[in-house]
């Protein structure tokens, strides 16, 4: 089987790049190798998804800075804030969490 772009034989990937992570890979405590910022979010699911886009509007919307203590004290009980995503982001991040994806990067 060759790549139709690039006329490269597909079977030269390594089996263990293909597919999801493994639960150790996926469970590690200092994050995946190629993201350090890595947080698993598998325990979400669709049923979570207007929730956090509830909160992710309610970050977008902030007045003050979502760097400073302020932000810190005002935000404690939104948990997209304190999972750390991007607003703008976060959304995304859960919609694909929802149809079961695995994001690893963002």
């Amino acid at each position: 089987m060759h790549s139709p772009r690039y006329g490269a034989p597909l079977n030269h990937i390594p089996s263990l790049c293909i597919g999801f992570p493994d639960e150790a890979t996926m469970a590690c405590d200092d994050g995946i190798t190629e993201n350090h910022h890595y947080t698993d979010l598998r325990m979400y699911g669709a049923s979570d998804y207007a929730r956090m886009y509830r909160y992710e509007q309610e970050l977008l919307t902030y007045d003050g800075d979502l760097d400073s203590d302020e932000a810190a004290e005002d935000l404690l009980d939104n948990e997209v804030f304190m999972i750390g995503i991007d607003p703008g982001v976060a959304s995304t991040v859960f919609a694909l969490r929802a149809i079961g994806a695995v994001p690893v990067t963002a």
